[in-house]
């Protein structure tokens, strides 16, 4: 028997992690008014598109040459930034997993469970299903089969990522606003980290609810996507939520914008984490995922900065 293993929650430990999620929820403003309502998931969307017409239209000083050569720049910023976003995302999923495995700390007050309320629809898509969805306000089940911005339980889901990896949040704006003062194409790459962002939990619910769910705009883009390999399928995705496996969870890039081909390389980071002597898994990979936030969020808009 292996140190850590996936199992059901009891009635008790489902009630202590309905409280710790509230605690959570209760703790970030910004995200209790994004999921209030289609309207108010709307202007968020508005907000960064904001980001990105700036980002567009905007120069620098210190800019030389064509037109053309600064458009293609910042093109490739905005890549950088979608390309950024899936590594962090990728990166905090699996500490996120590991975090899962450590059941005995889900009580209310616990000082290890400090995550936002990401964590939680996280954890709560993988310890519930269709026939048993114990709390409802936490998943994207709607038996009414209704548009995913309009049910309340996928409205959440997707609030919680767009908060949760977002770098326009209250903790790290500022940092973003100095960057873009200092040289104003770096808007493209916040722009194209922030697209990302909008694109994650989409990806995601994808394989998970009906595809006419999306409506007719955005079933389109998803099928496009899939089609390019840049989405999971269901069958792609399914591995992930095989949960007897020796490490419990594998193909964590399934969960996002795909990166199947080094999908293998991710598993065998998160199978030397579990694995790990005198740590947990979580302990593990704590300090290489911060250091990816860092390098992502300063370390190489910096580097721009220089280009």
């Amino acid at each position: 028997m292996s140190r850590y293993e996936w199992r059901e929650l009891t009635g008790d430990e489902r009630s202590n992690f309905l409280k710790l999620y509230q605690e959570s929820e209760n703790k970030y403003k910004l995200f209790q008014w994004i999921k209030s309502s289609p309207l108010t998931m709307y202007l968020w969307v508005l907000f960064v598109m904001m980001l990105g017409l700036f980002g567009i239209f905007s120069s620098s000083c210190s800019d030389e040459g064509s037109l053309l050569s600064n458009f293609f720049l910042k093109i490739v910023f905005f890549c950088c930034g979608v390309i950024g976003l899936q590594i962090v995302f990728v990166a905090a999923h699996v500490k996120a997993h590991a975090l899962f495995l450590e059941y005995d700390e889900h009580v209310p007050g616990s000082q290890r469970i400090q995550e936002r309320p990401i964590y939680f629809y996280a954890f709560y898509h993988h310890h519930h299903t269709q026939s048993d969805n114990w709390a409802p306000s936490l998943g994207y089940h709607d038996k009414k089969n209704s548009f995913i911005m309009e049910h309340e339980g996928a409205r959440n889901v997707i609030a919680s990522h767009w908060h949760g990896f977002s770098m326009l949040t209250s903790k790290t704006i500022l940092m973003v606003l100095l960057f873009v003062m200092l040289y104003p194409p770096l808007a493209c790459y916040f722009f194209g980290y922030e697209v990302g962002v909008l694109l994650l939990p989409l990806a995601h619910g994808w394989q998970h609810v009906k595809k006419e769910r999306y409506g007719f705009l955005l079933s389109r883009l998803f099928m496009i996507l899939e089609s390019m390999g840049l989405v999971a399928n269901g069958h792609d995705h399914g591995r992930h939520h095989v949960h007897s496996s020796p490490t419990v969870y594998q193909d964590f890039s399934s969960s996002g914008l795909y990166m199947k081909k080094i999908d293998k390389h991710i598993n065998k980071w998160w199978d030397q984490a579990f694995y790990a002597p005198d740590t947990t898994p979580y302990d593990y990979l704590k300090p290489f995922v911060s250091l990816v936030y860092m390098s992502i969020g300063v370390y190489v808009p910096l580097l721009f900065c220089f280009i």
